[in-house]
């Protein structure tokens, strides 16, 4: 068991203009989806809504949404069920792993004794009921009961036939007992007899209805079954229908002011003792899961508009930002923005044939174009920018390409007159990648396709290249400064890197071969142009780079170099799955265990986050992008997407713009102290007023930071302290004045 303390400085977002905090540097922010609501907690004065991969709660006294996350000390984000006990003032949180979260006051205790036993089989936590200083935990095996008070499991209980593990829905506490739904059984016991509910005979089994047994309640002294669009009355020798239909299946049912609330996939539903139904009137409810009812207020968690209320006048939906779903698996950049984008191809680069969507972040908020706003197409695969015209490409893995001036969207596909695509069926345009030209061309790849790689201008009109035929299964493609184009080839179909010039139709095959190519592996899973002209591979054992890629058609040897890192060759034992350059040309390398930060030519480690040693919501990195601008870098995992700022922004070209942060630095304060707006490569030497030498840093892109600290590493005493720098001609300049205040 450990305790972690939270703070309550969360991320506060206004009911109507939702705005975010920056982040701090070295700072975490997680990027998930809000709206998806299904589950609900009321405490007191905040009412928690959960998705299958996030938390967040509405505060009745100030109004506000706050998000909770790893970030604040939560043990995990997939959330299988909550519950509130009001004696302990506890809130309980369940996760798919078997993992447990208490929340209470500012603190947050993790109780990880289901997650870490050795228990054959799923551990999911189901459901959640309380009783005085108790929790029953429903879980995939049997109950779990903790005591809130001594936080700590009291027993565990295996109802099954001869003890046997026994999934077990949901619970329900009525007239001093314990009611266990199965997926064939209603299992019930006395909690006051003094029976030992750890022996399975003391259970009494009732056998249900035919059909999916979905939830249970206690309503006027009776235990209610829902089972499909059906509610069923338990009696003495069985079951007994209600008289009652739905249009729609059951999701949950619950209990208020001598009412049943009756949650389908469409609709809530008070159905009164004399079996009277209403059909509750929201506008803004669209795919309900869970609802309650408390003094003349609505709380519904919508899968579609979050936390669904009429706390105030009307009705409304809320939520914190995010991306439109948690599985982004691909992330582009361009000037101040993000996209997120579903993946847009299985495992066997077939298309997944899904409508088009993409996320998008900029002015620190998220929005959703889905295909109300985009043309009719499926499967988006990659974005790139022109900045000559303002335009944003995106790119479908089956029905072309599309341009968007930040008003319009216009298709281009094999139905546009003189378009590359015209060749082309409407089952071939698998474009796979696409990258913008510096002559506001477009080049793309279109898998499995002859020809496979194209070029295309703002008025749609383009040509086609035949590079080879393992160029047909280009998966990637960058264009180096003059002119060629690199391809990494899928590795179902033989791997490697295809390296073209358009203007003289030559290519060449690189791969793991000594002299032509020398990659750690075949298999290369992305590629990437760094600021200093060399082109980066990550491949599924490790990393290499080309510091002399112009020399690939030069019909002479040439060799990846593998940076050397621990005396080892870098990252030799991981599958390389993503790799970004940040402005101060350093690698981030995304793998299948974590996210590394290496220097510009990989012989420096400054960051290895993984989820147990950050808040990172999955050591299963998808994809990686960066807002060169504040350092901030967005990172896409199987569980969704959550970014760090790093110390790394866009340089400047003089230095008119210095920011000095934060200014004076207090006693309290152990973070970075940053000095932004630099020319790339300045030397910054902090002094005291005297001129005495204190430390000498080096920035990254446009920013140095300092951590308060001497060359000794000692935290320096009270005083003013001066920031100096040099610019690559070794001109001095004065940036400023730091305040350290002890």
């Amino acid at each position: 068991m450990r305790k972690k303390l939270f703070s309550y400085i969360l991320f506060l977002i206004a009911w109507q203009a939702i705005a975010q905090p920056s982040i701090s540097l070295e700072g975490w922010q997680t990027h998930l989806n809000y709206s998806q609501a299904k589950r609900l907690a009321l405490a007191q004065q905040k009412v928690y809504a959960a998705t299958d991969n996030s938390l967040f709660y509405f505060d009745k006294e100030d109004n506000s949404l706050r998000k909770l996350s790893t970030i604040d000390g939560l043990s995990e984000i997939s959330i299988s069920a909550l519950g509130f006990n009001a004696d302990n003032n506890t809130l309980v949180i369940g996760y798919r792993n078997g993992n447990i979260d208490l929340l209470f006051e500012n603190t947050i205790v993790n109780l990880a004794a289901i997650k870490d036993a050795s228990i054959t089989g799923a551990k999911t936590i189901n459901h959640i009921s309380t009783l005085q200083d108790e929790a029953y935990l429903a879980t995939d095996f049997g109950v779990v009961v903790l005591n809130l008070s001594a936080l700590e499991v009291k027993e565990t209980w295996y109802p099954g036939e001869e003890g046997a593990a026994l999934a077990i829905k949901q619970s329900v506490i009525a007239n001093d007992s314990i009611y266990l739904l199965t997926s064939q059984h209603l299992l019930s016991a006395s909690l006051t007899d003094g029976s030992n509910l750890q022996d399975f005979r003391n259970w009494q089994r009732k056998s249900l209805p035919v059909g999916e047994s979905v939830a249970i309640v206690s309503w006027i002294d009776e235990v209610i079954l829902a089972i499909g669009d059906k509610l069923w009355q338990q009696i003495e020798n069985g079951w007994n229908e209600l008289p009652l239909t739905f249009e729609n299946s059951i999701r949950n049912v619950s209990a208020a002011n001598g009412n049943l609330i009756v949650v389908t996939q469409r609709n809530v539903i008070t159905v009164t003792p004399e079996l009277q139904t209403n059909v509750l009137t929201a506008q803004p409810l669209a795919s309900p899961w869970h609802a309650i009812f408390e003094n003349g207020v609505w709380w519904i968690a919508d899968e579609e508009n979050g936390l669904v209320n009429n706390f105030e006048q009307g009705w409304q939906g809320i939520f914190p930002s995010g991306p439109a779903n948690n599985n982004v698996a691909q992330l582009f950049t361009t000037p101040n923005r993000i996209f997120g984008l579903p993946a847009a191809k299985n495992e066997n680069n077939a298309p997944l044939n899904l409508p088009a969507q993409f996320s998008l972040y900029q002015n620190n908020q998220w929005e959703t174009y889905g295909e109300q706003l985009l043309p009719m197409v499926e499967d988006l695969s990659a974005v790139g920018y022109d900045p000559i015209n303002n335009i944003t490409w995106l790119a479908s893995y089956g029905d072309g390409l599309i341009q968007w001036n930040g008003d319009n969207f216009r298709l281009i596909n094999n139905q546009t007159p003189d378009s590359p695509l015209s060749i082309f069926n409407d089952d071939e345009m698998w474009i796979s990648d696409l990258v913008v030209g510096n002559q506001e061309e477009v080049w793309f790849s279109i898998y499995n396709a002859t020809p496979p790689l194209h070029q295309i201008t703002t008025d749609g009109i383009g040509e086609s290249y035949l590079p080879g035929s393992r160029a047909n299964f280009a998966n990637k493609i960058i264009r180096y400064g003059n002119g060629d184009i690199w391809m990494a080839i899928a590795g179902q179909n033989g791997g490697g890197i295809v390296v073209y010039n358009p203007d003289d139709q030559q290519s060449r095959l690189l791969t793991s071969g000594v002299g032509s190519g020398g990659l750690p592996g075949n298999i290369v899973n992305d590629i990437m142009l760094d600021r200093d002209g060399f082109i980066w591979v990550g491949t599924n054992e490790g990393v290499a780079y080309f510091p002399n890629p112009f020399l690939a058609l030069a019909n002479q040897p040439i060799d990846a170099v593998a940076p050397i890192f621990n005396q080892r060759r870098l990252l030799s034992t991981e599958i390389i799955t993503t790799l970004a350059i940040d402005a101060g040309n350093r690698k981030w390398i995304g793998t299948n265990n974590g996210i590394w930060l290496f220097g510009p030519g990989g012989e420096e480690l400054f960051y290895n986050f993984n989820t147990e040693n950050s808040p990172l919501l999955s050591n299963e990195i998808l994809d990686i992008a960066i807002l060169d601008e504040t350092g901030e870098v967005f990172i896409a995992t199987s569980e969704g997407i959550i970014s760090f700022r790093s110390t790394a922004t866009r340089s400047r070209s003089n230095y008119e713009s210095i920011k000095i942060f934060p200014n004076p630095v207090r006693a309290t304060f152990q973070g970075l102290i940053a000095i932004e707006g630099l020319v790339n490569n300045t030397v910054v030497k902090i002094t005291t007023i005297s001129g005495q030498l204190i430390k000498e840093i080096n920035s990254y892109g446009g920013m140095a930071t300092w951590d308060v600290t001497d060359y000794n590493n000692r935290r320096v005493s009270t005083g003013i302290y001066l920031v100096m720098m040099a610019d690559e001609n070794g001109e001095q300049h004065m940036v400023g004045k730091i305040a350290v205040v002890e």
